[in-house]
């Protein structure tokens, strides 16, 4: 985002890795706390639950398909004439604006819609990118990634509650991080499948697939949890 922001160049993407310096020293300097092996109650070492991996999953392919679009976003403008770089950046930064705005309002959203709060979230993911893909105007463009960071917010909070829901309370830590992980993951292989989409349908015109698979999926998904809510009335 900075480096669109103002168009200060490409160059400034790599400032980013500076960040490293504050890993590394944490990593060399601040004391690990003491590892305990969790054990439950009965004595047993305790496993995370099974439908842990399938928020991992989730979370891994909702990644996947999103992360592409938002690195192709200021592509997008300038093939529709929308705006350059630094438009992109700013239509971007508005979705991690209506992320923190979710965050602020989940906890009246969840007890509102408690049942059906993941769909509620894939949905706005869904009609989200669906206002990018059909949007060619700066505003219906911005408008679509302000759902979608709204939408994401919701829904990936309402799956860590779910996560909290089906492991083991000793568990909690270990099912965290590998949710986290696999999203991380997804962010790593989409540049692969960037790449694969460019060979199939061509570099003028792979973005525009890729939104609408991602439209499919979040839609989808969103259906699914219609009936398949993990909460209750």
């Amino acid at each position: 985002f900075l480096a669109g922001t103002g168009e200060r160049g490409w160059q400034m993407v790599f400032w980013g890795h500076a960040l490293l310096i504050v890993a590394v020293i944490m990593a060399f300097f601040l004391p690990e706390p003491p590892v305990e092996e969790v054990v439950s109650n009965s004595g047993k070492k305790e496993s995370v639950g099974k439908k842990v991996y399938v928020i991992a999953a989730l979370i891994f392919f909702y990644n996947l398909f999103a992360f592409p679009i938002m690195l192709n976003m200021s592509t997008l403008f300038v093939q529709r004439n929308a705006g350059g770089p630094a438009v992109a950046a700013t239509s971007l930064s508005l979705y991690t604006v209506a992320g923190v705005a979710a965050g602020f309002t989940f906890g009246f959203l969840f007890k509102g819609v408690k049942r059906f709060v993941i769909t509620l979230g894939m949905a706005l993911c869904g009609v989200g990118f669906l206002l990018v893909f059909a949007g060619h105007s700066m505003i219906v463009m911005t408008i679509g990634l302000i759902v979608v960071g709204f939408g994401f917010s919701t829904f990936f909070p309402a799956f860590m509650t779910w996560m909290g829901m089906v492991t083991p309370p000793s568990t909690v830590a270990m099912a965290s991080s590998l949710i986290l992980a696999c999203m991380n993951l997804g962010g790593f292989v989409a540049s692969p499948y960037n790449s694969l989409l460019m060979r199939i349908f061509g570099e003028d015109h792979f973005i525009l697939p890729m939104i609408v698979i991602a439209i499919v999926f979040d839609l989808v998904a969103a259906v699914i949890f219609v009936f398949a809510s993990p909460f209750k009335k």
